[in-house]
Order: structure tokens, then sequence, then C-alpha cells
């Protein structure tokens, strides 16, 4: 096996990855499945998963490579889980990037904030336990933050 092979094998792989598991054309497929089986399903997951994606198309694309490429068996199963670990390495933070949730609200961000403050020990009683008052000069101060794009 060259590494001219192992190169061109884990952009195989990586590329299958990524059509699978985040390319728009397949979407439909992703979301048949999580309403087919559930969104919290194996299968679901399986399909959203870049790393798991990546183990079984390198499954399906090391006993090609190894009859028609040179190396052996076991050189090839080496170079898939590579091209796994490549994969799901490169491509994770990649795929959270594109796969943000959405924006918090104001309100939704002010309780954050709110939360947040407590959890680190700044007295306070629960959001929805907090006087109108409070809760609306919270928003207010993150609609001013929003308005002046220190957050999004």
């Amino acid at each position: 096996m060259t590494w001219l092979y192992l190169a061109v094998f884990t952009g195989a792989v990586f590329r299958l990855s990524w059509l699978i598991t985040a390319d728009k054309i397949t979407e439909p497929v992703r979301d048949w499945t999580a309403a087919t089986y559930g969104d919290d399903s194996l299968p679901a997951y399986l399909i959203r998963c870049l790393w798991c994606t990546s183990i079984w198309v390198t499954l399906v694309l090391t006993v090609p490579a190894w009859l028609l490429l040179d190396g052996t068996l076991a050189e090839w199963i080496l170079a898939a889980f590579t091209a796994s670990l490549i994969t799901g390495a490169v491509g994770a933070p990649l795929y959270k990037h594109l796969t943000k949730e959405p924006p918090l609200g104001v309100e939704e961000l002010a309780a954050e904030i709110h939360e947040a403050q407590r959890a680190v020990g700044i007295p306070g009683v629960p959001w929805l336990d907090a006087p109108a008052e409070y809760r609306h000069a919270m928003m207010g101060a993150v609609r001013d933050m929003k308005n002046r794009k220190i957050i999004e």
C-alpha cells in the first residue's frame, strides 16, 4: 500500500461519510429515518453520527480496495481504522459548526444568564420566581447586547 492509496482511501471515506451525515442531498433520508424510527433511535443516531458512519463506510470500501489495489488485507483494515479516525477528528468540529442550535430568544437567553449566575453562587430565586421587573430588566439588557452585536 502506498501513501497515495491511503490518502485517497481516507478522502473517499471522509466524502462518503459526510455525504450521508451532513449533505443537503441526503437530508430527506435522515429525516425519514428519524420520522420512521424516532429522533432518538439507534438508526437515526447512526445515520447522523459522522464517527459511526465512517466505520460503516470503511467496511464497504475496504474489501474492494484490497482486491483492486496493492496491499494486504491487514494493511487495508488498518487503513480503514485510520481513515475513520481522520474522518471523525477532522469532520466532527466542521459538523458541529454546520449543525448549530438555533439562537436563543431574548427571554431564554436572559433566563440562562440568570441561572448561570445562580450556579456560581450569586444568590437569587429561580427565573420564573423572580419579580417581573427583574425579568424585564434582564431581557432589556440582553436585547441591548444583541443590538450592539455583543451576542447573537
